[in-house]
């Protein structure tokens, strides 16, 4: 007889069978594991290309708002019951060192940061952002009428958050020109 006998064959072709199928099944399982993470590296990949870009405001728009910003805080701090004319007049000047040019455009760069706050608009007004002509026609709808701004998507929600916050402005200068010192 050969090296084995017929039991020792048989035992020897199981045993390489056995192998075979551990193998099948460690490469299954190491396939299943690959499958699995490739599958969450695109999952993780879809995610973040789904995100929305980060809107990014040019300096001009953050200048505008802060001018905006500092006036409304100046001027709550002030306080009538003016002891002298020297007071009065230093009251004023403090007043008059703001454009209202440079005050009305820092209201709308205010406004439109305040705007950028609500999901809502946020989301709508992505939308026509998608492609170049349709942002560029977006632009020039709102450049030609700016209340086209407020048919937008989400533009109500938009305008219930910038009205929250402007009527607080409005309330802090109107206790600072209603105070009297008595």
């Amino acid at each position: 007889m050969g090296l084995f006998s017929s039991r020792g064959a048989s035992a020897l072709a199981a045993l390489a069978i056995a192998a075979t199928l551990a193998s099948c099944a460690s490469n299954k399982a190491a396939e299943e594991a690959e499958a699995t993470r490739v599958a969450a590296e695109v999952a993780a990949a879809a995610a973040l290309a789904a995100q929305p870009k980060p809107i990014a405001l040019n300096d001009s728009v953050i200048q505008s708002a802060a001018i905006y910003l500092g006036f409304t805080r100046d001027m709550a701090t002030l306080r009538g019951g003016f002891e002298s004319p020297e007071a009065i007049l230093a009251a004023m000047q403090r007043g008059a060192a703001y454009q209202p040019d440079q005050i009305s455009r820092g209201l709308v760069a205010y406004a439109s940061i305040l705007a950028l706050q609500s999901p809502e608009f946020l989301t709508g007004v992505r939308q026509y952002g998608m492609d170049r002509e349709t942002r560029n026609q977006t632009v020039a709808r709102i450049v030609a009428d700016p209340t086209y701004a407020s048919t937008l998507p989400g533009a109500d929600a938009a305008a219930g958050l910038i009205m929250g916050v402007l009527d607080a402005d409005i309330a802090a200068l109107r206790t600072a020109a209603e105070f009297d010192r008595e």
